[in-house]
């Protein structure tokens, strides 16, 4: 297992506890959730008086996170990521105090309890998805509408930073951060949108997508934010993840379907948004204008497909009667008794001297327009009007591969 994916490992397990733990901050890990991934890797030994204790568990956490050089407030009493490394290794020592060094102790744990034993996220992989040519063309359609959208929730928490922000160099790092989608934004996104609710995602579910659209970096100890790409890969996800299990659609019918339930909640909460925030922020243009844009966009396309339910399948097209014929009379000769009628018809006609040709027994001129080619031979309607009625048998079957 190379580094990279050793670390990539350690954050996944770090976050699916700290999302079980408290889904509003993936970031912070609680002490009962230290425990529990303790004991689900057995650092936490069954047995009394033998091994850690929960005891000896719960002072490693308080030790690190009352750490004064840790970089963070003393009121700060939850695990950050690397208190989280850190308590594993001094946890190390105590599960296996007979190891030459403090890096072979950490080395076991790792490869003995926490990496086999431990629970963690699991990212579903989505770059197939991502590459599909219907995903990528919803993605050009909406992106200006969702780039509004973005734009507001990502700059009106920037102002609000920069005005609980004092220092000048604290301000210039905020304006570093400009244009970038924090954790506690995306979350207000998908509540103004109704998409939070337990009807279609939990906050829980809302974080983990969040975290699998991010790109995980070496050493990472905060939840870095979404970049409008990245943005657009967790709408892509909350589609997937909120109808996996209720609906076969194709992806790009996913996508739809949660921008119907998107469009519906405009005229609903992004209003009650608005006002809730029309005092903190100057960006209320482009929450206004996204709001606007996708609504048109999303009209515009839903009566384009006719309004259609996009998480159920689509409708058969109803097929026409010469297309199932065409499709009867290639049947392999043996078993084509269609197509034996055809030609017993044909030979028939052929030897009526009394009808001339182009004319119907009234001698009338036929239109070449309605006649049917089967076989390779040309019949007006009244001579299949003609074989229909005298072989009631190849009607049904006709009737019976219409409603099919």
């Amino acid at each position: 297992m190379s580094n990279s994916t050793v670390e990539q490992e350690l954050w996944n397990i770090f976050t699916f506890y700290t999302l079980h733990g408290n889904p509003m901050y993936p970031d912070l890990l609680k002490a009962s959730q230290f425990v529990k991934l303790s004991r689900e890797c057995n650092i936490i030994k069954s047995k009394s008086g033998s091994g850690v204790t929960q005891a000896d568990v719960n002072v490693v956490y308080i030790i690190e996170v009352k750490r004064r050089d840790r970089g963070f407030g003393r009121n700060q009493a939850q695990m950050t990521y690397n208190d989280f490394l850190n308590a594993l290794m001094r946890l190390s020592s105590k599960v296996y105090p007979k190891a030459d060094t403090v890096d072979d102790a950490f080395q076991q744990l790792l490869m003995e309890n926490v990496l086999p034993l431990a629970s963690r996220r699991s990212p579903d992989p989505v770059s197939m998805h991502m590459e599909n040519d219907e995903v990528q063309d919803l993605f050009a359609y909406f992106s200006d509408a969702l780039y509004m959208l973005y734009q507001f929730y990502a700059t009106a928490a920037d102002a609000k930073r920069r005005k609980n922000t004092h220092s000048r160099n604290a301000r210039k790092h905020v304006n570093s951060m400009k244009e970038c989608l924090g954790y506690n934004e995306f979350l207000r996104f998908a509540l103004d949108f109704n998409l939070s609710s337990n009807v279609i995602l939990s906050t829980l579910e809302i974080g983990d997508i969040y975290l699998s659209s991010i790109k995980v970096t070496d050493g990472q100890e905060n939840i870095r934010k979404l970049t409008f790409a990245e943005f657009w890969e967790a709408l892509v996800r909350c589609a997937l993840v909120a109808y996996s299990k209720i609906s076969n659609a194709s992806p790009g019918d996913k996508i739809r379907g949660l921008f119907l339930y998107m469009w519906r909640s405009i005229n609903d909460t992004v209003p009650r948004a608005i006002e809730e925030r029309r005092n903190v922020t100057t960006y209320m243009g482009d929450l206004i204008n996204g709001s606007m844009a996708f609504n048109v966009k999303f009209t515009a396309m839903w009566a384009k497909d006719g309004y259609r339910d996009y998480l159920s399948p689509k409708p058969l097209a109803r097929e026409e009667a010469r297309d199932v014929l065409s499709r009867l009379l290639t049947r392999p000769k043996s078993s084509n008794a269609l197509l034996e009628e055809v030609n017993m018809l044909a030979d028939r006609t052929t030897g009526n001297d009394s009808i001339g040709e182009g004319e119907d027994n009234n001698g009338n001129e036929e239109e070449d327009g309605n006649n049917v080619n089967m076989g390779g031979k040309e019949f007006s309607e009244s001579q299949l009007s003609e074989l229909l009625s005298r072989r009631p048998s190849i009607a049904d079957m006709l009737n019976r591969n219409l409603t099919q």
